[in-house]
Formats: structure tokens, sequence, C-alpha cells
């Protein structure tokens, strides 16, 4: 079955960033997350892995052990 989901009918999951569910699955999820410069998500743990795609600018990825700063 194709279950077609789009920005505006995504639910928004996160109050202070722009962070929305394009689709969820028991082995994955696919978030869309636009931080805005000065903005930044709390530090939380996720019993999943997480992948990142940056589209523009150089985000500071923290983890237990390190901090990375990837560029586009």
């Amino acid at each position: 079955m194709l279950k077609i989901t789009s920005l505006e009918t995504a639910p928004r999951i996160l109050k202070d960033i722009e962070a929305y569910k394009m689709l969820e699955r028991a082995d994955a999820a696919l978030i869309r997350l636009t931080i805005k410069p000065g903005e930044k998500v709390d530090l939380h743990v996720n019993d999943f892995d997480v992948a990142f795609y940056i589209m523009q600018g150089a985000p500071t990825i923290l983890t237990d052990t390190e901090s990375y700063t990837p560029s586009t």
C-alpha cells in the first residue's frame, strides 16, 4: 500500500523546532528537520540509529563521545 505524506499533512513532533514525521515504521523513521541559526535540539538518546542528510549549513552533531561538524 502506498501512503503519501506531504509536509502539510505530516505530524509536527517538536514544539520549538520545525520537525515533521514524514514516515514511521517499526525499523525506521524519517524526520524532516529544519534548524535555523541559533536554534538547537536538546541532547537526547534515541533507541535507533540516526542518519543525517544536510542540505545547507554546518551543524554541530554531538554524541556521547564526540563532536562533529560536517559541511555541505
